[in-house]
């Protein structure tokens, strides 16, 4: 796959107390639009299962206030996205002007562990050399059942204490969007869509649509159609200039048009539990 040329911008990595780590290498492996279709379309396209990406707009079109309450909104349905989509690995980013992050966060997320096998030992019992079938000689004893449930209980605890220490290291990184400025005053919505298919199996676009840079690049198609197998949402929120949200419904028209099976909502209409349980 081609590599791409970046516009130069900072990276400004936000450090706080969660454990993730800026995969480069996958940076460094992103092509054109058309690289993507065509190498997500061949038999040995990479498995993405898992593989969740999130990137928030933080251009100036939606900015202040109007940001800070849509990821006030966003953070209410986090925990879903995550379950819903399985996520082990979450990219969390911020954009304006390019498909490469103002600031991003890798997060690992392990899944569930499976129940503890508890070895049982056969009884040695005398009577189970004349009645085998006893029930003492067929059930394991009271106490190795009592400890088989605290493993598990404990391994449970355990994981689920990790987990909720990731996600909240995650919210924390989308809070630090609240305030963080992008440069420049153009908006590469749809090539971030793009690259995130590219990444992930799972994209999600937080943005009021205006997507005011180039599109398509030069020599590649003016549509990409998600993959049976990935999702791509678009959440729409009401930009800075755009107080009635006409404008956001009219940019939702022109990603879908982009993006055929692309799923483009408003932010308030994901905010119920029953949108995300909805999905295929």
């Amino acid at each position: 796959m081609a590599r791409l040329d970046f516009a130069c911008l900072a990276v400004a990595l936000w450090l706080g107390a969660g454990t993730g780590t800026l995969a480069a290498s996958d940076w460094a492996a992103g092509g054109s639009a058309a690289d993507v279709t065509r190498d997500l379309a061949a038999s040995n396209a990479p498995d993405l299962t898992g593989k969740c990406d999130v990137r928030i707009d933080i251009s100036l079109s939606i900015g202040g206030e109007t940001r800070s309450a849509a990821l006030d909104d966003f953070d209410g349905v986090f925990d879903k996205l995550v379950e819903r989509f399985g996520c082990r690995t979450l990219t969390l980013s911020a954009f304006t002007a390019s498909a490469f992050p103002i600031a991003m966060m890798v997060f690992d997320l392990t899944a569930a562990p499976k129940p503890p096998i508890c070895k049982i030992t056969p009884s040695t019992d005398p009577v189970c050399h004349v009645y085998p079938k006893a029930s003492v000689c067929t059930q394991p004893p009271r106490d190795v059942i009592e400890k088989c449930d605290r493993d598990k209980a404990e391994q449970l605890d355990r994981w689920s204490s990790r987990h909720q220490a990731v996600l909240a290291s995650a919210r924390r990184f989308l809070a630090s969007l609240k305030t963080m400025d992008g440069p420049g005053s153009h908006t590469a919505i749809y090539a971030n869509a793009a690259y995130g298919l590219a990444q992930a199996q799972d994209v999600v676009i937080l943005t009021d649509g205006d997507s005011d840079s180039p599109w398509p690049e030069p020599g590649q198609p003016k549509t990409i159609t998600v993959r049976p197998s990935a999702r791509l949402i678009f959440l729409l929120v009401k930009g800075t200039n755009d107080p009635t949200g006409a404008k956001a419904m009219a940019h939702a028209i022109e990603a879908q048009r982009a993006f055929p099976n692309s799923i483009v909502v408003p932010l308030q209409a994901a905010l119920a539990p029953s949108f995300w349980d909805g999905l295929r």
